[in-house]
């Protein structure tokens, strides 16, 4: 168990997500980089759905209440254990009394923390992830941060692997939309050329960008939209929807992310550029 001393800039409770509720007009929601999410979950032998702790930019300050074996996962990121650092991407013992300071995230946007058996929170919908008008505890300062007492059955035989590599890729794959063939040659060619800023106002809805494009298309009957659906507005600017994206939207759907592209925009930071390519 551990105490939130401070919570950080954005802490959250998160699993795989939330289906069968979109109809209702519910977010699928879930952790932004579900790859780094399940590797951390990994290291324990953890289900995948297995409830993990988000964090962004910058990560929480705990007090450890037991003795627990966790993993800090995430690129770039320093952790300090009684201001000693900590190793990140594998398991680690810290013991009852002392101070866990994930900090700030560095070269990406998203962190992850896991322990064995996932945390311990109440399920609204189906999954534990948080989202403002459901009723998941929202991770403050003083909040409790329990862990499952049924452990999962971890073993140091398989460690698994994964590819950090692929998050210094600057283009995000995509399928053409519903709307793509809407649009011009010419349009359809700026889109492919054009650095694409990430503005500061991102967050897990949407990732918004500081440049638009020359021209936008016209708003449409609104329709279905999904993580990963690319919008463009009437103003020429781009519109990716994210892991709290709503279920439906009026403007144009010109591009679907790949799941892998997803998470890819989703450790992105503001500030970066990024291209779009059609895989």
């Amino acid at each position: 168990m551990f105490k939130v001393l401070k919570p950080g800039l954005q802490t959250t409770y998160q699993d795989m997500g939330r289906f069968g509720y979109r109809e209702m007009g519910v977010p699928l929601s879930g952790a932004m980089d579900q790859n780094l999410a399940g590797f951390a979950n990994s290291l324990f032998n953890n289900q995948r759905n297995a409830v993990v702790i988000e964090f962004t930019v910058i990560g929480p300050l705990l007090e450890v209440l037991e003795n627990v074996e966790v993993a800090i996962c995430g690129m770039g990121l320093k952790p300090l254990c009684d201001n000693q650092p900590l190793p990140i991407n594998q398991k680690v013992v810290l013991q009852k009394g002392q101070q866990l300071k994930v900090g700030s995230l560095g070269e990406s946007m998203r962190g992850y923390m896991a322990v064995s058996g996932g945390f311990d929170v109440v399920s609204v919908l189906g999954s534990c992830s948080y989202y403002p008008s459901l009723s998941i505890p929202k991770i403050e300062r003083g909040s409790l941060l329990k862990m499952k007492r049924e452990k999962s059955k971890s073993s140091d035989l398989n460690i698994p692997t994964f590819d950090f590599d692929f998050y210094n890729n600057k283009s995000i794959k995509v399928a053409k939309g519903p709307e793509f063939e809407l649009l011009g040659e010419e349009l359809k060619q700026e889109l492919f050329k054009t650095n694409f800023k990430i503005n500061p106002q991102s967050n897990r809805m949407a990732t918004l960008f500081d440049k638009g494009i020359s021209m936008g298309v016209k708003e449409i009957i609104t329709a279905p939209v999904q993580p990963g659906t690319v919008q463009l507005t009437p103003s020429g600017s781009l519109v990716v929807l994210m892991r709290d994206a709503q279920a439906t939207g009026g403007y144009g759907r010109i591009f679907q992310l790949t799941p892998d592209a997803i998470n890819l925009l989703a450790q992105k930071p503001t500030g970066l550029t990024i291209k779009f390519k059609v895989f």
